[in-house]
């Protein structure tokens, strides 16, 4: 059931931020039929309560970032501990406490692979761990970017995306000063330009040209997460696969269009595919392993894990409920 805590028009107010994160208030408030001021009034609501937030990301492969998936088991006594101490760590995207085949899985971030061994490495160091084992992410095929509640008429979706109007103007930001920019956007999404190029000691048009032009061009993704407890998906499950290297990235693609999906990612490792679904019960789990078994023969369920908490979201800090609390800390380790 819904959490009260969230209602229809918060859904198609978060429905239409995913869609043009910076569309402005009047043009949206036109195209939803609710005045300006209540919906500034909403969305700050819905972030100082933790139960939205949001990331300003650029693509992986833009990046040029190496990204892996590490599984970490250790005694469940110091779970939680180490988990809060590597959430500390900017390479470190996300965390997941899990319930079985191991204690935690960490999404990783780094400059290249070299990056990526050499925290691992320190890592297996620790007295805590007992086991370590990486899948390098080869290719990221889809991700929880693209989630939307479906919360908007067909007609109010295509008029968000109108805006803005069509844009000619070039990126041309060195990467700290992209880096600062999406972290700025990440503090505050709706941030107006003159505060961006304070904040960045961009100028104003160099600031507005970028994002226009960014946003144009699908440089910049917007995540805005909604809290999982806010949603119709308690179960969240990771599922690690093994697929023919000739069809993989044809059932890879495949796999990215069911609904439930949260991320699909091609790796190397124990694994060749791992993705993660959010679901409505256990029994809609075993629903979707037997449909992907008479779907997907070629591919082979290698591994399966319920997720119990998440310490770290796309750089955010979560408390125990999954709300984002006020500590945020950087995504790229740049």
């Amino acid at each position: 059931m819904q959490d009260p805590l969230i209602d229809e028009l918060d859904l198609r107010l978060i429905h239409a931020l995913q869609t043009r994160a910076r569309i402005p208030w009047t043009t949206l408030a036109g195209i939803l039929r609710v005045d300006a001021a209540t919906l500034m009034r909403r969305w700050r609501r819905l972030v100082d309560h933790g139960y939205v937030y949001v990331t300003a990301l650029i693509p992986l492969q833009a990046s040029k970032l190496a990204l892996a998936f590490v599984e970490i088991a250790c005694q469940p006594v110091h779970a939680v501990a180490l988990a809060e101490e590597l959430a500390k760590d900017h390479g470190v995207v996300s965390i997941d406490l899990t319930a079985s085949g191991r204690t935690m899985l960490v999404t990783l971030i780094g400059h290249d692979l070299d990056a990526i061994s050499n925290w691992t490495m320190t890592l297996g160091l620790d007295p805590r761990v007992v086991a370590l084992q990486t899948h390098h992410v080869s290719e990221l095929v889809t991700d929880a970017s693209l989630w939307r509640p479906k919360a908007l008429s067909q007609t109010e979706e295509l008029a968000v995306r109108a805006w803005p109007p069509r844009n000619t103007a070039t990126t041309n930001l060195a990467l700290p000063e992209l880096v600062t920019l999406l972290e700025l956007l990440s503090q505050d999404i709706r941030a107006p330009i003159a505060a961006l190029a304070e904040g960045s000691g961009l100028s104003r048009r160099r600031v507005s040209e970028s994002l226009n032009a960014m946003t144009a061009s699908g440089e910049l993704v917007v995540r805005i997460d909604v809290a999982r407890r806010l949603t119709p998906f308690p179960v969240f499950a990771y599922y690690f696969l093994k697929g023919q290297p000739s069809t993989l990235g044809q059932v890879a693609t495949q796999l990215s269009r069911i609904p439930e999906i949260r991320m699909a990612a091609r790796t190397v490792g124990r694994a060749s595919l791992i993705t993660s679904f959010w679901l409505r019960s256990l029994t809609d789990l075993q629903h979707l392993e037997e449909a992907l078994d008479n779907r997907f023969r070629d591919l082979a369920l290698v591994d399966r894990t319920l997720v119990t908490r998440t310490v770290k979201h796309i750089g955010h800090l979560l408390d125990a409920e999954g709300l984002a609390t006020a500590g945020r800390l950087r995504v790229l380790p740049v």
